[in-house]
């Protein structure tokens, strides 16, 4: 729970055109900066895929093949990337997933895995709001009448994800308060 109170991080998501890594391309990677709890820079590219799009991706995040077709490829994205997040924490929602996918690319391409802490906010809003009937994004975004217009794309998850922490962390706060 604590380390929802770091001031400087990364939040960061992907999207894919499936679910296994060894298959599948990351189809987009967005990142927000946060300094002083702050919102301080964006990073978002679209990257080219090696396999096809199918149908079942692109009606999850509404990328289709003529907006990645002319996109940088795997290796050009994931390198501005990693210059973006330089070494600060790296927060996700249920980040093994994206962490999988970015590790998975980095090690094809000869590179080191990421060696960023890594926190995944996932079961932290699950133990601090265990009464919801199920815990995706959305679903704790809505609870805290955070917008979840967009959802699937990686910038906008990264946005409703900083909005989400937020929440997240006064819900924390007000339980210690409540304890004393």
């Amino acid at each position: 729970m604590k380390r929802l109170l770091l001031k400087d991080f990364v939040i960061f998501d992907i999207e894919t055109s499936g679910f296994k890594k060894e298959y599948c391309d990351i189809l987009e990677i967005s990142a927000l900066k946060v300094i002083n709890g702050e919102i301080v820079d964006t990073f978002s590219t679209l990257i080219k895929p090696k396999n096809r799009l199918s149908p079942e991706a692109m009606r999850v995040n509404g990328i289709t093949y003529d907006m990645v077709k002319d996109a940088p490829n795997i290796g050009y994205a994931l390198g501005n990337f990693l210059e973006f997040v330089a070494n600060n924490p790296l927060l996700g929602y249920n980040v093994g997933f994206d962490k999988g996918f970015v590790n998975y690319n980095l090690v094809k391409l000869g590179q080191k895995e990421l060696t960023n802490e890594i926190i995944d906010v996932l079961p932290i809003a699950k133990k601090l709001l265990p009464h919801l009937p199920n815990h995706k994004q959305t679903t704790i975004a809505n609870f805290f009448n955070i917008k979840t217009q967009g959802a699937h794309r990686a910038l906008n998850d990264c946005v409703m994800l900083y909005y989400i922490c937020q929440k997240l962390l006064a819900e924390y706060q007000n339980k210690q308060w409540l304890m004393h």
